[in-house]
């Protein structure tokens, strides 16, 4: 039995789809994992610690990037409380256009936000402009 079980497992994790995203951007991530999620629908939990990684292209030269962060619920952007706007503490910096680089953020997901599904919207910016944008439908819980 437990072997049937170890084989389950694998097969269901070699089965796992990557974390499906909208790109707002111009197809600069290649690439996206979100803790805990999987499919196209993320679920995070308040208080817990969440970790998101982007494998990207950069579309330009750029000494800086800058970090945003919001829920799109119904049309109204509200910007996600607590986020590190300082892009180079979470990406190799200064970056070269054509350079392929990883982004890696994490934070602890506030408490005072309330249970709510939004679509969530991370832009990089860099010194000309969006240098990545993804868009992923996402839930907070407690």
């Amino acid at each position: 039995m437990l072997k049937f079980a170890v084989v389950a497992l694998l097969v269901a994790a070699v089965m796992a789809e990557d974390f499906k995203f909208q790109d707002c951007g111009h197809s600069e991530v290649k690439h996206l994992e979100l803790s805990g999620c999987s499919g196209s629908h993320c679920v995070i939990h308040k208080g817990k610690d969440f970790m998101m990684t982007a494998d990207l292209v950069s579309n330009q030269d750029t000494k800086k990037v800058h970090v945003k962060i919001v829920a799109d619920v119904g049309g109204l952007k509200l910007p996600i409380p607590g986020v590190d706007e300082d892009g180079c503490k979470h990406i190799k910096c200064p970056l070269t256009k054509g350079e392929e680089a990883k982004f890696t953020y994490s934070m602890n997901i506030p408490k005072l936000i309330p249970n709510i599904k939004a679509h969530v919207i991370a832009t990089l910016s860099g010194d000309h402009g969006v240098m990545a944008c993804v868009n992923v439908d996402g839930e907070v819980k407690n």
